[in-house]
């Protein structure tokens, strides 16, 4: 048996659930999966996942019908946000763009379903992580093949790191969400704890150099906001009770200002440097400010459009800037209102609420870990929202979904084993779920 299928079943047994083995459809998300961080944002590639994707659809439709699984409350909000968006039909400018996002969205939510439904059913929250981690991997190993890195490193101020998501904001992002799968891998249990953490430690440090020379500023700004939450979610009555818990903490600080100084000299430095000049009045434009602009715009928009917005990606047609408003608050709001905008981020609304009943209710402590560890990704993705949107990005769905599905099977085992103590495994455990 190999490290990866020990830690999976490691991971099942953690909720009290026995392995009860993979089947034909969840062996099947694995490659999907990984298809789709490192080939979608290519053509004609991108063919190829949405064809894989249809195919999946349907097998895990009978597999769905079969076994009775339903929607959670998160793929239920997301489709009442997909229907409510419809009205904008009315509103709409121009059809075609309309129409085009539209069915992107709608086909997210046939992919969140299916990494939902699969991973409530089965609790294989690390088999997605793992492909994950191996599309990011890819990602990562492609760049600095093609030598995307050493342009970064030593090509002046304006070279940045894209690679296979043919965005350098985008490849950044990925650097964070693979942080994020690798921090729930590090709290897992495992045989192996030194040699883990050792590989975790060099795999965090190379996602943290990724997202350097990206030159993003989000990426970079999330990585500090998401190690600050995930210590204080999951760590912090620990940090100063355990030496070893404490050297690590210690070992990502010393990290954090190795790469602080590595990054002086990277695209990145220069890109905040001119935040701070435009901050500052000593620029006139740049520094991502002209972003207030856009804000400003769709905040005039959603005024003159409150209730049903203007309709899915018309923002752009409505602005004077023809341009995308560089924010998901922003983008929500004009586009599908006020009704949009609750439908939309109640979903991360719920996904909190449940990671905080979980943290209150259950005692397993790699349990209650792993929902602060979605407490701190949430707060994470909402802060970023300000500057970047989400509903059409594939990968971030892809973590979220599968986070949703765990959450949901934990939830649901701990209100069965409360409705039927007998039936529970231990004192501390909650009960599996009958899938079928």
């Amino acid at each position: 048996m190999t490290a990866a299928a020990i830690d999976v079943h490691t991971d099942l047994r953690s909720l009290g659930i026995e392995p009860q083995g993979l089947p034909f459809t969840t062996l099947w998300v694995g490659p999907f999966i990984m298809a789709a961080v490192t080939i979608a944002a290519l053509d004609p590639w991108n063919w190829f996942v949405k064809g894989f994707g249809v195919i999946l659809a349907f097998a895990y439709l009978a597999y769905a019908v079969r076994h009775r699984v339903l929607p959670n409350a998160e793929m239920i909000l997301f489709i009442l946000w997909l229907t409510w968006a419809l009205v904008g039909v009315f509103t709409a400018v121009s059809g075609q763009l309309f129409w085009w996002e539209w069915s992107r969205d709608f086909q997210i939510w046939v992919m969140l379903c299916i990494i939902s439904g699969l991973t409530f059913s089965r609790r294989l929250l690390y088999y997605n992580l793992a492909w994950f981690l191996a599309g990011v991997a890819v990602v990562g190993a492609y760049s600095f093949a093609t030598g995307d890195y050493s342009r970064a490193v030593t090509g002046g101020e304006g070279e940045r790191v894209a690679g296979l998501t043919l965005n350098a904001n985008q490849f950044g992002w990925v650097m964070l969400l693979a942080t994020v799968a690798m921090a729930y891998v590090w709290m897992s249990p495992s045989r192996s704890h030194t040699l883990k953490y050792v590989i975790l430690a060099v795999g965090m440090g190379l996602a943290a150099v990724a997202s350097i020379l990206s030159g993003s500023r989000k990426a970079l700004l999330g990585l500090g906001l998401f190690y600050m939450g995930w210590m204080w979610f999951c760590y912090r009555r620990e940090i100063l009770k355990r030496p070893g818990v404490l050297a690590g903490v210690a070992v990502l600080a010393i990290g954090a200002v190795a790469v602080v100084i590595f990054a002086r000299h990277m695209p990145v430095a220069q890109r905040f440097l001119e935040s701070w000049q435009a901050l500052t009045g000593e620029r006139i434009g740049g520094g991502g400010l002209n972003r207030l602009d856009l804000y400003h715009e769709a905040w005039r928009i959603f005024v003159a459009h409150p209730v049903m917005g203007v309709g899915m990606d018309q923002y752009r047609v409505h602005s004077i800037y023809h341009d995308v408003a560089h924010s998901e608050y922003a983008e929500i709001a004009a586009d599908t209102g006020l009704v949009g905008f609750v439908l939309y981020f109640g979903i991360f609304a719920a996904m909190w609420w449940r990671a905080g009943k979980i943290r209150r209710s259950i005692t397993d402590p790699f349990v209650v870990r792993v929902a602060g560890l979605v407490r701190a990704m949430l707060i994470v993705i909402l802060v970023l929202d300000l500057g970047r949107y989400n509903y059409g990005d594939k990968p971030v769905w892809i973590i979220l979904a599968s986070f949703t599905g765990y959450l949901s099977a934990v939830w649901q085992n701990w209100r069965a084993s409360q409705a039927s103590p007998a039936a529970a495994p231990g004192p501390h455990v909650p009960a599996p779920v009958r899938t079928g």
